[in-house]
């Protein structure tokens, strides 16, 4: 199983680049210079979110939280 990174910015794609080609194993890049995105092994995608270029996802998040109830008052 593999992820897709959606690459946003030239930087963040010139950053990926040089960490991605620090790491053995194959990686693949589709895509127009303004909608590329990186198809990735969960190594590779460990060492993106290690060296701050993607945002981890795999971690779960409670979205939006619970909402309050409204307080009762007297009347």
């Amino acid at each position: 199983m593999g992820y897709i990174i959606p690459i946003k910015s030239r930087e963040q794609y010139m950053a990926a680049l040089r960490v991605l080609d620090e790491l053995p194993g194959t990686w693949s890049s589709r895509g127009a210079a303004e909608l590329r995105e990186f198809y990735v092994t969960p190594e590779h995608y460990a060492a993106l979110v290690e060296a701050g270029i993607v945002k981890d996802i795999r971690t779960k998040s409670n979205g939006r939280g619970k909402k309050k109830l409204a307080k009762k008052t007297k009347s």
